[in-house]
């Protein structure tokens, strides 16, 4: 696994930058790529587990408000942090 770094030309001209954690695998002894979790533009997995985080506290926000709602949004969202967690050790 490592991280990418995509530049992406923006209508304006400008140049943004995007992450994503991607994997690397052969299929015919051809080597592919396989994007497992685009970070956006934080450049960092740690910001990218605040920003999970972050989604988190809203989610259980909304499930305060209306206990059906959110929870399997919950589950899946503790699941990619410790995901993310996991890879973070992996890469350093």
């Amino acid at each position: 696994m490592f991280i990418r770094k995509r530049y992406v030309k923006g209508p304006n001209g400008a140049r943004y930058t995007y992450y994503s954690i991607v994997e690397t695998y052969r299929i015919d002894g051809k080597p592919r790529q396989k994007t497992l979790y685009n970070m956006g533009k934080r450049a960092t997995i740690a910001r990218a587990i605040a920003h999970e985080r972050k989604r988190l506290d809203l989610y259980r926000f909304c499930l305060a408000a209306n206990p059906d709602s959110h929870s399997k949004a919950i589950e899946r969202t503790e699941a990619l942090i410790e995901w993310l967690k996991s890879v973070e050790r992996d890469l350093e």
